[in-house]
């Protein structure tokens, strides 16, 4: 049978990879050239051996004119010759890529993946198949050691990867461009011609007619599948590390109300360096940022300021996110969060003052004897009396001022019980997108227990009384700019 030796490679790789499972439906991208027709026919081949549903996807990208219109006549030819359903669809992908501000071959992917993700769910298609290869594995890990990568980079393109409701799979990454040609002329299948693989403009373009195949006469002959077996072996070491920072970032990591997350300091540093960096990177996402536009060198930095950066220190992120060195956590803020929605973690010192100029405040603290308290500073003034021995022996003198953060709570002076610092301050009819810039002066190991709402309420169990030697006093201060 033709192909036979091609199709058990293209079974093994799906086996190894689990991209298929019995009774799959699968949306295969066909564009008309070798790849995506090799892949269309490798798959009616072993489509009875797993009860494959087959629909044919195309889309006209609208950069070509009328041999992209040529194209798409061209694959409907095809899937009606197999009988395979086709849905075949277009895009304007100039219009969106000056639209989103992107090159055309970005525009280009973002509209193709659209579009498959589409066809996916409205057909009910668990899997979405395209026609990378082991060529394509090569020049893309070339591409990204130009540009400047880490191991992520190096491990190329997955096996498969989610999209939208369905799973892109690639089951012709272990095989080359010369074995697919092979097995297209094997079967008399002939292709469509894109020229726009021969622009010279495109990066990839030139990498794959121009430096790889100097690489390979000049260097080292078997590159591609060197190129390729390193990006199995770097994403298996990916994916170890993912593995490992996910644990990590459950054991560091806090998420505010406000989208702020923090990392605890002493936790982050105890992590291998690997998994730091991995870390930043989770808690930028997780903080809405696009992490795979996060350089390294600016990952590196946040490293830096975690290692030995002063509190109130950051670095920008880009897009407005920052990472900020706070007393015993590493913030990263999304854009106006500092301004308008918490404030930046940062100590407080006895005798000593903090600004929080995001919230226009700052707070004073000193101490004063015993006798300096007369019992007329009522709950909600601006000022805060304290039992000092109280607060000293609780939090070991450490001292600082920060935001609300899930799961705070605290006793007010007066209550009977512990209340959430969120209920709280619902009942003080604190507006909400205000209620980030209320300061806590906290105490004692991240994330510390409330000593003081400032401006609000103390916590009852440093209150004033007969027995207190020394008044711990604190001050909220409204700043005039």
């Amino acid at each position: 049978m033709i192909g036979l030796g091609f199709i058990d490679k293209v079974r093994s790789t799906i086996e190894e990879n689990r991209l298929l499972s019995p009774g799959d439906g699968v949306v295969v991208a066909v564009s008309g050239g070798p790849d995506s027709l090799a892949l269309l026919h490798v798959l009616v081949a072993l489509a009875p051996e797993y009860g494959l549903r087959l629909v044919v996807a195309h889309l006209d990208h609208g950069l070509r004119g009328e041999e992209g219109r040529a194209d798409a006549v061209f694959v409907r030819g095809v899937a009606d010759g197999l009988g395979l359903p086709v849905v075949v669809g277009s895009a304007d992908v100039t219009a969106l890529a000056a639209e989103r501000r992107l090159g055309t071959e970005e525009a280009a992917r973002e509209a193709r993946y659209a579009f498959l993700s589409r066809v996916a769910a409205e057909r009910g298609c668990g899997r979405v198949a395209v026609g990378h290869n082991q060529n394509d594995q090569a020049e893309t890990v070339l591409i990204r050691l130009i540009r400047g990568c880490g191991p992520d980079g190096l491990a190329g393109m997955a096996a498969s990867r989610p999209l939208g409701t369905a799973l892109v799979i690639r089951p012709l990454l272990n095989v080359s461009r010369e074995e697919i040609e092979a097995y297209c002329a094997a079967l008399g299948l002939r292709a469509r011609l894109d020229r726009t693989n021969e622009d010279p403009g495109h990066l990839r373009n030139r990498v794959r007619r121009e430096l790889l195949p100097l690489l390979l006469a000049k260097y080292n002959p078997g590159l591609i599948r060197g190129l390729a077996g390193l990006a199995r072996r770097m994403g298996d070491e990916s994916e170890t590390l993912r593995r490992m920072a996910a644990e990590a970032y459950e054991r560091a990591a806090n998420e505010a109300a406000d989208d702020v997350v923090r990392l605890d300091l002493e936790r982050f540093a105890a992590e291998p360096v690997a998994v730091r960096r991995r870390l930043v990177r989770r808690a930028a996402a997780r903080a809405g940022a696009d992490a795979a536009r996060l350089s390294a060198e600016r990952v590196e930095a946040v490293l830096d300021l975690a290692a030995g950066g002063r509190t109130g220190a950051a670095v920008d992120l880009r897009d407005g996110y920052t990472a900020v060195r706070e007393p015993s956590a590493l913030a990263v803020v999304p854009p106006g969060a500092a301004g308008a929605g918490t404030l930046r973690e940062r100590p407080l010192n006895i005798p000593g003052r903090v600004d929080l100029p995001e919230a226009g405040l700052a707070i004073e603290a000193d101490l004063r004897p015993a006798g300096a308290f007369t019992g007329e500073a009522d709950v909600g003034r601006d000022e805060a009396f304290l039992d000092a021995d109280r607060v000293l022996e609780a939090s070991g003198g450490r001292l600082w001022v920060r935001s609300r953060r899930a799961g705070d709570a605290f006793r007010p002076q007066g209550a009977t019980g512990t209340r959430k610092l969120k209920d709280f301050l619902i009942d003080a009819k604190v507006p909400k997108r205000e209620r980030g810039r209320v300061p806590l002066v906290v105490g004692g190991p991240a994330p510390g227990f409330i000593i003081w709402v400032a401006g609000r309420r103390i916590d009852e169990a440093f209150r004033v009384g007969p027995e207190t030697r020394l008044i711990f006093h604190l001050r909220l201060l409204h700043l005039d700019f």
